[in-house]
């Protein structure tokens, strides 16, 4: 009877031991399955990926937030340029009132009136249309 339960609890013993290295190896392998997973996760490409089209939205609004600044930029650049070649050009002298008045037969432009002739032709041009005329009197 005695060897019987001596041996009933080695049985035992043996058993807890068991179960306690068994757990104690899921507990260890568990472990290293968790510290792969997290090393695969950060050599994973998909984290990579994402990373990538997180860059790739953000130089797309900055380059978008760059056209815009430069497309306003140019548009007023535009506007002054055109109002200034207004300003200096001879169709806005024309638009003013004033007239270009040239010797007919040539384009030299007539600045003073001792540089024409009495019975001269001479064409003047307006802002819409050309006047044909002749010097009758200076």
């Amino acid at each position: 009877k005695q060897s019987i339960a001596r041996k009933i609890q080695q049985v035992t013993e043996l058993q807890r031991r068991s179960k306690s290295l068994i757990l104690l190896t899921i507990s260890e392998q568990e472990s290293l399955l968790n510290k792969l997973l997290v090393r695969f996760e950060h050599q994973s490409p998909q984290s990579k990926i994402q990373q990538a089209k997180l860059n790739i939205t953000n130089l797309y609004n900055t380059l978008r937030q760059l056209l815009i600044s430069k497309h306003n930029t140019s548009k007023q650049q535009l506007m002054l340029m055109t109002r200034t070649l207004d300003a200096v050009s001879p169709l806005g002298t024309l638009n003013r009132g004033f007239a270009i008045v040239t010797r007919a037969g040539s384009e030299q432009i007539i600045r003073n009136a001792t540089n024409i002739a009495e019975n001269e032709n001479i064409l003047i041009q307006l802002a819409k249309g050309r006047l044909s005329a002749r010097v009758t009197s200076k």
